[in-house]
């Protein structure tokens, strides 16, 4: 298995692995609200992760 080099690809790959589209209330969407959608994943987990670390950090001090 290739080592993973970003968060971005990181994200990029959970992504393609979770998308829960039959459960949205828009299916089937447009290619535009795809990308919305998954820009928002994206965005939130690129957070998720730096909320991660910062609570690591406290819980070491």
């Amino acid at each position: 298995m290739a080592t993973i080099r970003s968060l971005n690809q990181t994200a990029r790959i959970i992504d393609g692995r979770s998308h829960r589209c039959e459960n949205c209330p828009l299916h089937p969407c447009s290619e535009i609200q795809f990308k919305v959608c998954s820009n928002a994943f994206i965005e939130g987990f690129r957070k998720g992760v730096k909320w991660e670390k910062e609570q690591r950090k406290r819980k070491d001090k």
